[in-house]
């Protein structure tokens, strides 16, 4: 692209068709196009059609990012009555699916290095991680168990309750707000899971839909052991235990959203984790290839809003988390502190 930059003041964009320019733009890399962008209008205007994304999907191979052909067509399949529910337009964000390599398909909200610790993942995926016991380890797939090859390396628990959890922008990956609220595909989530044959564990993999970036509904129990609760609307949950001395093979577990409210964009998917004979070590559940996938349904159509009756203040607010407090620290707000000798 540099001698597209380094000419571009010595040739008129007029002097050349708009096509040229597409052609080009439309192979460079993700972050030499955000730059394009900003060169001048005519840019802007071929980087901003919805054509130009789809067309890049094509070329990138991420048409498994895309809605259905059906879906994209639905502008001219809806009634007028239906698209004046979602503002007259049936309109997809393909530039956010393209960008996050997400969007429909089935993606892998972090991949569990071999060779990494749980702190290295917590950061490079923006992982939520709380850690009993001798915390979460990373294995490879036949520690105590049976190998299996679709799972190169896992997460490993231990003796007490042990959560890792990550946070999907809906929007962000490309799921329109017009197709959560009107449409609410079904949201797919699944991974793999195991155990050690020597040890009896237990393993909870839950879902919920908020309405703030990384804002968590239902929390861990205080108590250090693991809460069945009765799903809900904006939760789901499937849970699943080993006694000691059984086959331990790699199986799924999986859950799916459907009947969930309107208004609803961001999602958090926790997994809690521990061994149930207080062993220390990793000898609890083993978790790996967490799959997340936003379904839309073979049929085009849109339904009714759907309000949420359990929305409550907490919704509507900024979330904020408050951090664990380390055992035998006193909690002091930072403002009430002083420094020695000060009054």
């Amino acid at each position: 692209m540099n001698w597209l930059f380094g000419h571009f003041q010595s040739i008129k964009t007029a002097t050349l068709p708009s096509c040229v320019y597409r052609d080009v733009l439309i192979r460079v890399d993700d972050e030499t196009l955000k730059n394009c962008r900003r060169v001048c209008q005519s840019f802007k205007e071929i980087i901003d059609s919805q054509s130009f994304w789809i067309e890049r999907a094509q070329i990138c191979n991420l048409e498994h990012c895309l809605p259905p052909r059906e879906w994209l067509n639905s502008q001219k399949t809806l009634s007028q009555q239906e698209l004046d529910l979602i503002g007259g337009e049936a309109k997809f964000n393909i530039k956010n699916m393209v960008l996050s390599r997400k969007g429909y398909s089935k993606f892998r909200p972090y991949e569990i290095h071999r060779n990494e610790n749980i702190q290295f993942h917590k950061n490079k995926y923006n992982l939520r991680v709380r850690e009993g016991g001798d915390g979460i380890c990373v294995e490879p797939n036949d520690v105590g168990c049976e190998p299996d090859d679709s799972v190169d390396a896992c997460f490993a628990f231990s003796y007490r309750l042990s959560t890792i959890g990550n946070f999907v922008d809906l929007e962000a990956i490309g799921i329109d707000g017009w197709v959560l609220d009107y449409v609410r595909p079904k949201i797919r989530i699944s991974m793999s899971v195991c155990h050690r044959n020597d040890c009896a564990a237990e393993v909870l993999l839950s879902a919920e839909l908020n309405y703030q970036k990384r804002q968590i509904k239902h929390r861990e129990n205080e108590d250090g052991l693991i809460q069945q609760r009765a799903n809900e609307p904006r939760r789901m949950s499937v849970h699943r235990s080993w006694d000691q001395w059984t086959e331990a093979n790699w199986e799924k577990m999986s859950l799916e959203m459907t009947d969930y409210p309107s208004g609803l964009r961001h999602l958090y998917v926790s997994v809690i984790g521990v061994d149930n004979q207080f062993w220390k070590g990793y000898f609890g559940p083993k978790i790996a290839n967490m799959e997340i996938e936003v379904v839309l349904p073979d049929e085009v159509r849109l339904l009714p809003f759907k309000e949420d009756e359990a929305k409550d203040e907490a919704d509507t607010r900024p979330y904020r988390e408050t951090p664990p407090n380390r055992h035998g620290i006193f909690a002091v707000p930072f403002r009430n502190r002083r420094r020695l000798g000060e009054l």
